[in-house]
């Protein structure tokens, strides 16, 4: 797969940031993965009071490392009056805590990634964070050979990554049969696995399958 977070970057930039409506109606789109002060941020966005920033994260992350990066980012946005929206497929507890006061504070808000037929972005708050959550992140979620050669039709995104997202629950109970002893449940696995993703539009299966023999070939 390409570069995830490029692939979410573009597909809420599509046609002037019309899909930003999707974290949050009446945003505007100024700019993509604009230099401020405090680093890269991924979009620079305007809503109906203040020039506020989005960063987005769509595979998995060192807690630290984004709470530094976040950190940098809240304090610019707060000197200029704005805030930070914080986008990825699961908000860690540790980000919050690194961020309390600017959560406190309303310089912070939290979104998570919820894919149904389409991306959707659902806000979350403090309460609701729970690190056992399991959560596919968009790398491992099996996408067509079409996406991983670049694309443009961002809008279908989503799409892609609804259609797959069974595959990708059964790709990975492969790797979690591979640590098994009983051969019976993973050739059930191989089984479904292979069945599911036959069904998929023709010339879309290749990396998928290919996974599913590389997982075979560890587990002999």
């Amino acid at each position: 797969m390409g570069n995830p977070e490029a692939l979410l970057r573009n597909y809420l930039s599509h046609k002037n940031g019309k899909n930003l409506n999707r974290i949050k109606p009446g945003l505007k789109l100024l700019g993509e993965e604009i230099i401020i002060p405090s680093g890269r941020i991924d979009l620079l966005v305007e809503d109906s009071q203040s020039i506020c920033g989005i960063e987005l994260k769509a595979t998995k992350y060192n807690t630290r490392q984004v709470g530094t990066q976040l950190t940098g980012y809240a304090n610019y946005f707060r000197d200029n009056n704005g805030k930070v929206f914080f986008v990825a497929p699961k908000v860690k507890k540790g980000i919050y805590y690194a961020l309390k006061d600017f959560y406190d504070g309303g310089i912070i808000e939290f979104y998570e990634i919820k894919v149904t037929d389409k991306f959707n972005f659902k806000r979350v708050y403090a309460e609701e964070l729970d690190d056992s959550r399991k959560i596919y992140y968009l790398d491992e979620i099996v996408m067509p050979a079409s996406i991983e050669k670049g694309y443009s039709a961002p809008g279908m995104l989503g799409n892609y990554i609804a259609r797959n997202i069974e595959a990708a629950k059964l790709i990975n109970t492969l790797k979690e049969c591979t640590g098994r002893p009983e051969k019976k449940s993973f050739a059930k696995a191989i089984s479904e696995a292979t069945k599911f993703i036959s069904k998929q539009a023709k010339g879309k299966t290749r990396h998928s399958l290919k996974a599913i023999h590389e997982i075979a070939k560890l587990y002999k």
